[in-house]
């Protein structure tokens, strides 16, 4: 890569951002993500309400937004997971991939979160078989599904839900604590569904699979009162401690990505931008958690600025050299 050069890492709205605005400050830049296509997270949303000017999209509509957007300034995503990077003593960056070794002036880290793991027997077997963290690949494993099971009772958790009922499916959302943590507006819409059904301390015990079905016993009694939501053929005698559903989702939650490509971070500079010159870590990467997609648009055209800044300085080192 040419001087001035910036990688950045993760096609997801900061990312994306971040990738544009080096290219409309004159940068050369190189755009990677695992998935080898723009959205991030955010492809999986039901609705998304509170970016502004845009209206009400779904997730996929603001992919194949971001997908037009990167186009418009002839950024390509190239598809390549990220392992390590070191720093050469020129400053200049060589990062690690599944895909080939890249060098530039600048790493954007724009990885987003990574999910938290339901550590109960039987998950990871079924992880990626009929189990999912995230509601496209369950959709893109399972197309049709006549009954799902949630565990979790954040945004993530109520968004997944809305989406799963709306492709034909009866929904338990499982919350393992006495209350949803989600915002009151996806928790007026699900309400709002007859199809979809809130169980409250719902403790997952175990999962295991039965024939198609994939079958989550309960340590403890959901609080709803009412019975599970049947799906095919399922045992209308099925005990309480039980629920079966055509796959099940787990979201319990999201941690950074960063730290598996930079490590742990410094407590003070947990959710710095700049960590050290010409490097940067942007959106969910910077935050932690499930963010939103207009903090993370800012984050990573933030992240390009200072990004430019530091391969300005840095040129301007070298030929003072």
């Amino acid at each position: 890569m040419p001087p001035g050069a910036v990688i950045v890492v993760g096609a997801g709205p900061a990312g994306c951002a971040a990738a544009v605005q080096c290219r409309r400050l004159g940068l050369g830049v190189r755009l990677i993500d695992r998935r080898g296509e723009p959205g991030g997270l955010v492809a999986n949303a039901h609705r998304i309400e509170n970016y502004p000017a845009a209206g009400k999209l779904s997730g996929p509509q603001l992919a194949r937004r971001l997908a037009e957007h990167l186009a418009a300034f002839e950024v390509r995503v190239e598809r390549a997971t990220a392992s390590s990077f070191t720093r050469g003593r020129a400053g200049r960056y060589a990062l690690e991939t599944d895909a080939g070794h890249l060098e530039g002036d600048c790493l954007i880290v724009a990885t987003g979160t990574r999910p938290l793991s339901l550590e109960i027997p039987g998950a990871a077997e079924q992880m990626g078989e009929r189990l999912f963290h995230e509601v496209r690949d369950l959709l893109a494993r399972v197309p049709r599904p006549g009954a799902v099971w949630i565990v979790g009772g954040g945004e993530a958790a109520f968004d997944y839900a809305l989406t799963l009922e709306e492709a034909g499916a009866r929904v338990a959302l499982l919350l393992r604590g006495p209350r949803p943590r989600a915002c009151a507006r996806l928790i007026a819409q699900v309400a709002g569904r007859p199809r979809i059904e809130v169980r409250a301390r719902a403790v997952p015990a175990g999962i295991r699979r039965v024939g198609p079905r994939l079958v989550l016993s309960l340590g403890g009694r959901g609080g709803s009162g009412h019975p599970p939501p049947r799906g095919r053929g399922e045992d209308a005698s099925a005990p309480l401690g039980e629920i079966a559903g055509d796959a099940g989702l787990v979201a319990i939650g999201r941690r950074s990505a960063a730290d598996d490509l930079i490590g742990p971070r410094a407590a003070g500079g947990a959710r710095a931008m700049r960590l050290r010159p010409g490097l940067f870590v942007a959106g969910d990467a910077r935050w932690g958690a499930l963010g939103q997609a207009g903090m993370a648009v800012g984050d990573g055209i933030a992240a390009a600025l200072l990004a430019a800044e530091d391969a300005l300085s840095g040129k301007r080192t070298a030929r003072g050299r």
